[in-house]
């Protein structure tokens, strides 16, 4: 079950933050202060944490070296206002992955957060999220599954990598329309159907093989590698 951490004082932005991140996270955290946030991150093993700068309590750069020196594998996307370029720097040079600034794109910022998550894989893997044998490769929006290593859409890349985070569990209808359609920074304005979601399955199945993709009858999909 993937998990994300927000921490992030300013109530409106950590609700909007969270609200645009459950499309991708089966569970996510919000962390108003610098010390809960720190808390949260060293007893909780999140796929991504999303670490604002500036927090009461506790700043953001020392919650992400304590985090870090705890777990120097964690994900850690850092969000910082008006900032000088050293603190910005200072904060790659401590481990995070990435550092946003105020204000962001939320087209952006959530692409760069899909970007970090695909490149995650068991183990601790890097260069593409693999389950079973399906590898994804989120800057090129590619994907190989056994033989075939094909480029895909957006939509078709969206919807792969939402079945491969849910793997090994089965994705109903309604939580792939929801994640992959109806929570976007950008929603698509045509009617969405389960028939424009069985075309997309089509899709990913003709570019890859009839078995990437198990139908379970009265419920939904789930990737057939797991």
């Amino acid at each position: 079950m993937a998990q994300v951490l927000v921490v992030e004082d300013d109530d409106r932005v950590a609700r909007f933050l969270a609200g645009a991140l459950r499309a991708r996270a089966d569970v996510v955290d919000v962390a108003p202060t610098g010390p809960l946030g720190l808390e949260r991150a060293l007893n909780t093993d999140y796929a991504m944490i999303l670490l604002n700068l500036r927090l009461p309590g506790l700043s953001g750069e020392a919650v992400l070296q304590r985090t870090l020196a705890a777990k120097p594998d964690q994900p850690v996307i850092m969000l910082a206002g008006p900032s000088s370029t050293e603190e910005r720097v200072r904060c790659l040079e401590n481990g995070a992955v990435d550092v946003v600034g105020k204000p962001f794109s939320l087209a952006e910022l959530l692409a760069r957060i899909d970007a970090r998550l695909c490149r995650i894989g068991p183990a601790g893997r890097t260069g593409g999220r693999g389950t079973g044998t399906v590898t994804l490769e989120p800057m090129r929006r590619r994907a190989r599954y056994r033989a075939s290593d094909v480029g895909l859409t957006e939509r078709e890349f969206q919807l792969l990598a939402y079945l491969v985070r849910r793997a090994p569990e089965v994705a109903s209808r309604r939580e792939l329309l929801e994640g992959v359609w109806g929570r976007g920074p950008a929603p698509t304005p045509l009617p969405v159907t389960s028939t424009l979601l069985q075309t997309y399955v089509s899709r990913l199945r003709h570019k890859l093989g009839d078995d990437v993709i198990e139908t379970v009858h009265g419920t939904g999909y789930r990737l057939g590698a797991a």
